[in-house]
Formats: C-alpha cells, structure tokens, sequence
C-alpha cells in the first residue's frame, strides 16, 4: 500500500494516496464505484472504517470522487478525460450491496465479541 516516502504520513493519507494511484491508472475507472467502504477497511487496508472516511473525504476535496447517500463513493470526471455514463444500479443490487457491507460488519463485529470473550475468560 506505501512505499518508503509515504511512511511517515497518516494511515488515512497513505489509503488516500494509493485511492487516488488506483483511480488515475484506471483500476477504478470514472463513472464507476469504488468498493464500500467497509470492504476497503477490513478487506483491502485492515483499518477501521472512520479511517477509510477520512481517505475518501480528502479524495473528495480533491474533486476525484463523490460520495453518495445509499450507493457509494463514485469516481468522477476529470478535466479533459471524457467520463462514462454511469449504469443506473438496479434497486436490487444496491439492496444487495448494502447487505453484504452489513454482512461484512457483522461479521467483523463478531469477530471482536469473540476476541474480547476470549481475553476475559483468560484472565485470573
């Protein structure tokens, strides 16, 4: 996710910064979403979500993306690069895509339940 000149940087600048290589070598092409924002924290970067905020918020200020109510962060257009007219998502989808960063939420709370019963039954 670094290299060695972004190491003294905040995690949340770090994500930022390799957000934004992703959107300007096209892995995340204009008019497109990026992946949720529960999925980039415990999936990609293994931070926590108000982190992966933090990284869109600056990639917002910066124009590159937008983040929208009940769909996602979507990629925008940048001067001189034509942007794709986004595909309408299918209610059902965004349905879809909401219960699985639920999921993935759940899961990922569970998990924390489990450690932290863990380290109580270990203690004297």
């Amino acid at each position: 996710m670094s290299d060695g000149n972004d190491s003294r940087n905040p995690t949340y600048l770090r994500i930022a910064n390799e957000l934004r290589k992703r959107i300007l070598s096209g892995k995340y092409p204009m008019g497109t979403y990026l992946p949720s924002q529960t999925i980039l924290a415990d999936q990609e970067f293994k931070v926590a979500r108000m982190t992966v905020r933090a990284a869109i918020e600056v990639l917002e200020s910066e124009d590159l993306v937008q983040a929208i109510q009940g769909r996602g962060t979507l990629v925008l257009e940048r001067d001189g690069v034509p942007a794709p007219v986004p595909a309408e998502v299918d209610a059902g989808e965004a349905i879809l895509a909401q219960l699985e960063d639920l999921q993935a939420e759940i899961t990922g709370l569970s998990d924390r339940v489990a450690r932290l019963e863990s380290r109580q039954t270990q203690e004297p």
